[in-house]
């Protein structure tokens, strides 16, 4: 994510009255703190997870461990499971 597109999301966001949490693997933090650098920020993003560690991704997030056993982290259900459980966690709209 970009600086601009960060601010863009940021403006969205807040003009929808939506919050944000972020679920990040191999981007190790990244995005959630390219948002966090956007002015006013704090009235959008929740927090995130970062679930580096697979077995991380059940415990923390709530991805379902057969799935993880059956197509691994690298998968779009996984994926959209991670995103959901983070949003759960840190009581967010996205």
């Amino acid at each position: 994510m970009t600086a601009t597109v960060a601010r863009e999301f940021v403006a969205a966001a807040e003009e929808r009255g939506l919050t944000v949490a972020t679920a990040e693997s191999l981007t190790a933090g990244r995005i959630a703190a390219t948002i966090a650098d956007v002015p006013g920020a704090s009235a959008v993003l929740r927090g995130g997870l970062i679930v580096y560690a697979t077995d991380l991704k059940g415990t923390l997030a709530g991805v379902d461990a057969d799935l993880l056993d059956r197509v691994g982290p690298v998968h779009p259900e996984a994926a959209a499971q991670l995103a959901r459980g983070a949003a759960r966690v840190c009581g967010a709209d996205l």
